[in-house]
């Protein structure tokens, strides 16, 4: 029986599979939820980073002091089954930065 960390591990080479499909790799920030535990696989809808492999480098340089110039290429990796095998969906949503201007909204 594979514990959870094994199981988590064996989603990551998906992951960087469906990333590398595109010409990007795929840098891991936090699990988003839908959650779905197999006998071999823990999936899970996660976010980061879909960096093209040219920015790769550059990225991994930088990433840790908050550079808002990647916040273009933040994404979630949604996860689904189709024909019994896990498909990767790359979606990007809105990034919200103006949370000090809101605090400051006159109502």
């Amino acid at each position: 029986m594979l514990t959870l960390k094994q199981k988590s591990e064996n989603f990551t080479p998906i992951l960087e599979s469906a990333a590398k499909s595109l010409g990007c790799a795929f840098f891991e920030d936090s699990g988003e939820g839908n959650e779905k535990e197999t006998e071999t696989m823990l999936l899970e809808d996660i976010s980061g980073w879909l960096i093209p492999i040219s920015l790769k480098n550059e990225f991994e340089a930088t990433r840790d002091r908050h550079d808002l110039r990647w916040d273009e290429y933040f994404a979630f990796a949604e996860w689904r089954i189709e024909n019994d095998e896990v498909v990767i969906d790359f979606k990007k949503y809105p990034i919200y930065h103006d949370v000090a201007v809101a605090e400051n909204a006159i109502v």
